[in-house]
């Protein structure tokens, strides 16, 4: 099974807004050349939002204006529900809640779709799902928004990865 990098949308790849009614999405630097590296080394991706189906498959199109990618799976919150639903292959399972927060819980991911728990890793910006990850497979990255145009997160990860890759099977 190939490496999996899960992605979360909002303050991790990108920044939203709405003006008059219109999404407006911002798309963190270094987004282009980090999804080149992953396609060109044989890397599945997928991504998981707290965001609703609608909006999340609004984001997803803007970001494939800029690269194409054929995701894994794409994770939203099913519209007014405590639920999460793959848009994907429309599986849709219970959301975890830890006094009510909504949790991310690669366990819970593994029961509803095939994936291979050692070659995964979670990258958000909040930290709760980072710890309730047990801070494994997971990688925490720095909040983004658009006015943030300094910012090199997405290149150091994938300088994380092409040294993972050297030492281990990412």
């Amino acid at each position: 099974m190939k490496p999996l990098i899960i992605f979360d949308l909002d303050h991790t790849l990108i920044h939203s807004t709405y003006i008059n009614n219109k999404l407006t999405v911002n798309i963190r630097p270094y987004f282009v050349n980090l999804f080149f590296y992953l396609n060109e080394n044989n890397y599945d991706i997928a991504f998981w939002s707290l965001g609703e189906e609608i909006y999340v498959n609004d984001v997803i199109l803007c970001l494939k204006q800029k690269i194409n990618f054929n995701p894994k799976f794409i994770i939203s919150k099913v519209n007014g529900k405590s639920q999460f639903i793959d848009i994907l292959s429309k599986i849709v399972f219970d959301i975890d809640c830890i006094n009510s927060i909504f949790i991310k819980k690669i366990s819970t991911l593994r029961k509803f779709i095939p994936i291979d728990t050692n070659k995964i890793i979670l990258v958000d910006d909040l930290f709760t799902n980072i710890y309730y990850n047990e801070k494994c497979n997971s990688y925490h990255i720095k909040e983004w928004h658009n006015t943030m145009l300094w910012d090199d997160e997405l290149n150091r990860f994938e300088k994380l990865l092409i040294v993972l890759r050297t030492y281990s099977n990412y």
